[in-house]
């Protein structure tokens, strides 16, 4: 709903407006229609994290010249919390490229709009 309401900012007077027809027109799927590949992608993406972090908590160790991870203040550790956050973004953006662009199809299908240019 939210991509709905970003790609056509004029055919919707709002959120309640966009659920509302949204279910009128596609039913109760329709409301969920998207959410396993989103499901998808937030778990490549938290994995991604996840599994980056301890490589970030070297680094920035290794650039602080710290003997061990344990050494790393509140600060660093969030520097590694960033460095890992870029990985994962990297796994995300495509995934939320493609689910966009779906949508906004979905959407010009919908209203009789062509998507070729």
């Amino acid at each position: 709903i939210k991509v709905k309401m970003q790609t056509f900012p004029t055919m919707y007077r709002g959120f309640f407006d966009c659920s509302v027809r949204t279910y009128r027109q596609e039913g109760l799927p329709g409301l969920y229609q998207g959410t396993t590949p989103a499901l998808l992608a937030n778990v490549a993406e938290n994995a991604v994290l996840f599994a980056c972090y301890g490589f970030c908590q070297q680094l920035v160790r290794q650039l602080f010249g710290l003997s061990s991870v344990l050494e790393l203040s509140d600060l660093q550790s969030a520097l590694a919390g960033s460095f890992s956050s870029v990985f994962s973004s990297m796994v995300l953006c495509p995934a939320e490229l493609v689910k966009c662009r779906m949508q906004a199809l979905h959407e010009m299908k919908a209203t009789g709009r062509t998507a070729l240019a």
